[in-house]
């Protein structure tokens, strides 16, 4: 097993922030849809599961297999994803009279792996009209914001759920909790960094095509086109108008000498 997470996308808009939080916390992971069958899934370290828009009673809500957390691997719910996890365990949400948008203060466990090292109240980002009704069995409540459940764990199975977003900057101290899961819980050592990732494509690089073989030829060297020739109806034209021009002249130059010997031959009246 490498040391690659997978983030479930269940919709949310933030999926591609997670991916970077847990990029420059120095571990690898993959983007992949919510319904991704499980036996695709045994490759991955720890699984985190996105927020998204929906309850998860929709009759539309993102289609999932349970199995997925049978994995054996630590899991990270995160809004939506807590919900997951929990109707998942056997506990149940639903809509309460409350509901939080905005940046508010949770009151956390510093018992719990996730919060280790994190303030006792400390500011996160809420976006949810569901929240978490019963706790399912082997579960404990590790934060609230106010009468509302805001994280959960199973210690046990390495599963944990918060029903804020620890990716965004509203969540001062989000990112630090992102490494408690990474590091704390999975174990995870931290060694992806984008020189790696480049080692890694060199070393992938399909080899060269020898020469003579069939596949795709490179492209031709790039030459300048060669200069422009004057079109010969252009220049037919331009003899005709010059043509045109000497005969008019010749017309011109016959006629005004015409004049002129007319004008010497008249009698004059003092002759006359």
């Amino acid at each position: 097993m490498t040391e690659r997470v997978v983030i479930l996308d269940a919709g949310a808009q933030y999926g591609k922030v997670i991916d970077r939080r847990v990029r420059e916390l120095s571990v690898e992971c993959d983007l992949l849809p919510l319904d991704t069958p499980p036996d695709q899934l045994t490759q991955y370290a720890a699984m985190i599961i996105s927020g998204g828009p929906q309850s998860v009673y929709d009759a539309d809500a993102p289609r999932y297999d349970p199995a997925i957390f049978s994995l054996g691997v630590p899991v990270l719910g995160i809004c939506y994803g807590m919900q997951l996890l929990c109707c998942a365990h056997g506990g149940s949400v639903a809509r309460k009279a409350r509901r939080e948008d905005g940046q508010f203060e949770v009151e956390v466990e510093a018992d719990c792996a996730l919060f280790e090292g994190v303030s006792s109240r400390t500011p996160v980002l809420l976006t949810h009209g569901d929240s978490l009704n019963e706790l399912p069995a082997g579960g404990r409540v590790v934060a609230r914001s106010g009468d509302i459940v805001a994280a959960i764990e199973f210690a046990e199975r390495k599963h944990y759920g918060v029903q804020f977003h620890p990716e965004v900057d509203l969540s001062k101290e989000g990112t630090h909790m992102l490494r408690n899961f990474l590091y704390r819980v999975c174990g995870l050592s931290g060694s992806y960094s984008m020189a790696s990732r480049e080692e890694l494509a060199i070393e992938c690089r399909p080899p060269a095509r020898p020469p003579g073989k069939r596949g795709f030829a490179p492209p031709p060297p790039f030459r300048l086109p060669p200069p422009r020739r004057p079109c010969a109806s252009r220049a037919g034209t331009s003899a005709r108008a010059s043509g045109r021009s000497a005969c008019c002249a010749s017309f011109r130059a016959a006629s005004t000498q015409a004049c002129v010997r007319r004008s010497s031959t008249k009698p004059s009246a003092a002759s006359a």
